[in-house]
Order: structure tokens, then sequence, then C-alpha cells
């Protein structure tokens, strides 16, 4: 077990049980590039070009069989490093200490994980996994919105009344559509494409379409070094979402200045 850090300002630990309550059968062991909880990254887009391996023990290898024939898989894993006993944190993205429970923190009493990774390849009993970025970016950042529209467009053109405003990002711009973090510039491109799409089907009625950015916002996904606050982020937002009749339909906006696609 790893020396954990002291406990910041506010933050309250608790025993940890003398006993088990369950038992668990480890399977195998996976294998990163991090040696230590301080090495691993806050979040998804500094580990999008990373692979790990999972190493499966006999006598479960068996169960490997066919698995091959599958693009992604669930992976459920105890997190053996991540201290048990903190029941409040303090993480630096929030101003006041939050219970464990309203948190995604690997430190928890029980600190199972679980990730949908994409397999890349089977040897015997090792797999080669790589995060499954591309499909959970655009089913968050832009199969998310069309469903979410499809519902509800339907109904405000019918009343012939709605606003609808696309969260973006400059990152989807065409111009933009180089460098790294390829999944999330080609779903907010494609959400930008979407708009388009769905402010042509409203054309010439009182439903409005347009996406906005927010900017480098002061967020969990942000991060502490953001300069832009949240009610920053949020102003276009709320402009585009009360736009009078006869605004902009089918554009895109920052701090309420058009931007190019």
């Amino acid at each position: 077990m790893p020396a954990f850090k002291p406990p910041r300002p506010g933050e309250v630990s608790i025993p940890e049980p003398v006993a088990p309550d369950a038992r668990l059968v480890f399977i195998g062991r996976i294998h990163t590039p991090w040696a230590t909880p301080a090495d691993c990254p806050k979040n998804s887009r500094e580990r999008a070009e990373v692979t790990a391996t999972l190493e499966v023990d006999e006598p479960y290898v068996k169960g490997l069989k066919d698995i091959g024939l599958y693009s992604h898989l669930i992976v459920l894993y105890w997190l053996d490093r991540s201290r048990r006993d903190l029941i409040v944190q303090a993480p630096s993205h929030v101003p006041e200490p939050r219970g464990v429970f309203a948190l995604r923190s690997p430190v928890r009493p029980n600190p199972i994980g679980v990730s949908v990774v994409e397999l890349v390849a089977v040897e015997g009993n090792t797999l080669t996994i790589a995060p499954a970025l591309m499909r959970e970016v655009l089913d968050t950042n832009t199969i998310g919105p069309l469903i979410t529209a499809q519902a509800f467009m339907p109904g405000m053109i019918e009343r012939n009344y709605g606003r609808v405003v696309m969260v973006s990002s400059v990152s989807g711009q065409r111009a933009s559509q180089r460098g790294h973090w390829p999944a999330y510039h080609l779903s907010k491109f494609a959400l930008n494409g979407l708009t388009l799409q769905l402010a042509s089907l409203t054309s010439g009625t009182d439903v409005l379409v347009n996406a906005m950015c927010p900017g480098w916002v002061h967020s969990d996904m942000g991060g502490p070094s953001a300069p832009r606050t949240p009610a920053q982020g949020a102003d276009t937002a709320v402009w585009l979402a009360t736009l009078p009749g006869g605004g902009p339909n089918g554009g895109f906006f920052q701090d309420r200045q058009p931007l190019d696609w």
C-alpha cells in the first residue's frame, strides 16, 4: 500500500472495517504507464493515445475464448492503490469539501472502477486495450443532442416557437480539424453540422437553432486553470435561448459574436 498524502483542510476520514463483508476473487491485473496514483491523468483527454494491457490469470484464461469477436469491453477493476478512509474530500476544482458519493474520485470505501475500452489485440492471456473515446465522445457530444432534438423539436415546430442551443466549441470549426484529441474535435465538428441541418428544417418558423462556444471555463472538465467563469461561459447560451422572434437561425457564436463554421 502506498504512502498517502496528508488530508487537505476540510477532509474527513473514518476507520476502515476490521473484517470484509464480501468476498472478491481477483482474476488478473491491469498494466498501465502510470506507477502511482499521482501519475494518473485527471481526465480522458490526457489518456487519449495510451494503451494498457489486461493480464488474466489461470484458470480464468479459458474464459477469454472468442472474446476477439467483440470490439469493446466493459472492465470492472479494483483500485488497489486508492485509500478507502476519506469520506469527505476537498478536490482542487471545487470551492468546498464534498462527500465522497458526490464525487467521481477513486478514493472511496469500495474503490471499484469501471471503464468502457476498445479491444485492440488478444495474445494468449493478455488483452491490449485503449480508451473507447471515439464512441463515448460521439455519443455524448453529438448523438445525445440529436436524440434530444428529435424528442423536443417536433413540438416546437407544431407550436411555432422554440429555441435550440447546441453547446459546441471552436474545436469544431473546420479550420481546427487537426492536431490532438481527434474524438473531441470530430464530435464538435459533427455537432456543428447537426446544428445547420436542424436549422434548415425550421427555416421560416419561430424555432431558432444555433450553436455556441462557451470558451475555456473553470469547471470539472476545464480544470482550475481555466480563465473563464461558468457565468461567462453560459452567457451566450442564455442569450440564444431567449432570442426574440426574427433572431438568428443556423449561427455559431461566442461572446454573442458570430464565428465561422
